[in-house]
């Protein structure tokens, strides 16, 4: 097979992924259409008993929180209301709302014009019925976790119908988990199961490229809801499928790109799960069979904060599958590590980067290298193959035959410069993933003008008033994305070039595609790509001259 059809097909790859990716930033709810998996409820069902999809809960909306609770730990500051015994709030002290150094912590919990928050208490069965009017007392009013301690607090209530709940809220300061024990009296007065609800009111996503949703983990799959789903809402498992073996709910939340906020019950229990959307919340309970509270209280773990690897993995229930790693996580994860690593060193995710950039071009210099010599291999033949083509223009299967013997001669591999390429492609998109999902990257400054590597790389507005007519905005230059348009540019220009002139307009067109895909990606993602291109052009040069 000719080489530039197999160039060209490896490069039609990286588009098709890349392209992959654009759709997954951009457009985050075409990944949502297909069903989650099986057990996902079509349309709503009845609640004729206790085994059937809940229902909404009505409540009344409340007045603000009284009596709130505060816990202040070293990563988190939280408060919890008396009534209802809610998360009113949850400040994580290590991330600031926007770049400004000055803005205030960034807060998690976004409550809904109805006033309902998250970490209530329902019960369900013949009837439903929520915590959200019971006062509770609290065994103190407060709670200070200096590094390295851990403490509780107890909330006590009992409902108008002779139902006594207890809330034991227990936090470790090095953690952002926390547990919610619950317990609650029995018998639960023909409630068949109790649970916990996590309730958010969306709020519009500050960039395009950002996900933010319900999540949760379900049979083993990370499942996003579409905005149908939601409106009819989901149950898992549906008790009207049953499942072999039985799906397990390992954990359900909300979550954005950056940070999750989620409810785990125990591993392996027989939980359900349920998501709606209504009135413009998103609800979501992890129902346990009220069985479970006979034994005392039933333990569930939440998470509130950002999704770094490290704080994930010390939780367990597979709660790192937030982290969207794409096809080649088996690669991202290490990279993710390796620039941790880094940093520790530098203290600068820019400088980490080039670092970790430099490092992967290391270790596959043998591939590229390899690359490179048979591409200038099968250039020296092409007037040969040429000849050939003229010779036997009308007899293609003689031509194949003769040029498959001009290989043969010259101890040239066809498939050479396209193979290694081909390999090296998961670990270049592991790092491309790695870096679009690191939490690490928010807010984190380089030099210069890029002060967020999580962010577009945009240059301050110039005061230039034709173009900003032109435009009907200020005019902010991709100063990042630009120098990496020219570097690849550059380095398709320094490829060796043969084969059809067709398919050499199809490369010389790359750079530009890349360019125009990259402008509203982050600069976090420019930078690698610019230094990975500097990088290739440099060994170019090196096998260029060295084959003199």
């Amino acid at each position: 097979m000719d080489r530039q059809v197999l160039l060209a097909v490896a490069l039609s790859a990286l588009v098709v992924i890349a392209y992959q990716e654009y759709l997954r930033i951009y457009y985050p709810d075409l990944g949502k259409k297909q069903a989650p998996a099986a057990g996902v409820t079509p349309a709503p069902l009845p609640v004729p008993s206790a085994a059937a999809p809940p229902q909404a809960v009505p409540e009344e909306a409340s007045t603000a929180p009284s009596g709130n609770i505060a816990v202040d730990t070293p990563l988190v500051h939280a408060a919890f209301s008396s009534l209802g015994g809610r998360l009113v709030s949850l400040k994580l002290k290590h991330f600031r709302t926007t770049i400004d150094p000055q803005s205030p912590p960034l807060e998690l919990i976004s409550p809904g014009a109805a006033g309902d928050l998250p970490l209530g208490v329902v019960l369900r069965g013949a009837a439903s019925w929520s915590d959200q009017k019971l006062s509770y007392t609290p065994s103190v009013s407060s709670l200070t976790l200096a590094p390295g301690q851990n403490g509780e607090i107890v909330l006590r209530g009992q409902s108008p119908e002779g139902v006594t709940l207890e809330k034991k809220l227990r936090f470790d300061a090095e953690s952002y988990a926390f547990t919610v024990a619950l317990e609650v009296s029995d018998p639960l007065h023909g409630y068949g199961e109790a649970g916990l609800r996590w309730t958010h009111s969306p709020t519009e996503s500050q960039s395009r490229y950002s996900f933010q949703g319900p999540e949760a983990l379900v049979g083993g799959k990370l499942l996003h809801f579409s905005e149908a789903e939601l409106a009819q809402g989901v149950v898992l498992p549906d008790p009207r499928v049953p499942a072999e073996p039985p799906l397990v709910v390992h954990w359900a939340g909300y979550a954005d790109s950056y940070f999750i906020s989620a409810m785990l019950p125990r591993e392996n229990d027989a939980v359900r799960l349920w998501v709606k959307k209504d009135g413009g919340e998103i609800f979501t309970e992890i129902l346990v069979p009220a069985a479970a509270f006979s034994a005392g209280a039933y333990p569930f773990l939440v998470y509130a904060g950002p999704k770094e690897l490290n704080a994930l993995s010390a939780v367990g229930h597979h709660l790192a599958r937030t982290v969207n790693l794409g096809w080649f996580g088996f690669v991202a994860e290490p990279m993710l590590r390796i620039l941790k690593i880094f940093h520790h060193v530098t203290g600068n995710y820019g400088i980490d980067i080039i670092l970790l950039t430099m490092l992967v071009k290391l270790v596959t210099v043998p591939l590229t290298h390899k690359s490179y010599k048979s591409m200038q291999d099968l250039q020296k033949l092409q007037p040969q193959m040429k000849k050939l083509q003229e010779k036997y223009a009308d007899d293609r299967a003689a031509l194949n035959k003769e040029v498959m013997e001009l290989y043969r001669r010259h101890n040239v591999n066809p498939l050479g410069g396209c193979l290694p390429m081909i390999v090296q492609m998961p670990i270049f998109i592991g790092l491309y993933n790695a870096l679009l999902s690191a939490v690490e990257l928010r807010h984190a400054p380089f030099v210069l003008w890029i002060n967020d590597l999580s962010a577009p790389d945009r240059l301050p507005p110039i005061p230039m008033p034709p173009l900003a007519i032109v435009a009907g905005t200020e005019v902010r230059i991709p100063v990042l994305t630009l120098l990496m348009g020219v570097s690849m540019l550059i380095q398709q220009r320094m490829t060796p070039q043969a084969g059809d002139p067709a398919q050499q307009r199809m490369m010389m067109m790359m750079p530009i595609v890349f360019t125009v895909m990259f402008i509203n990606f982050p600069s976090g993602l420019a930078l690698y790509w610019l230094v990975n291109n500097i990088l290739t052009i440099a060994q170019q040069m090196l096998v260029q001259r060295t084959a003199r």
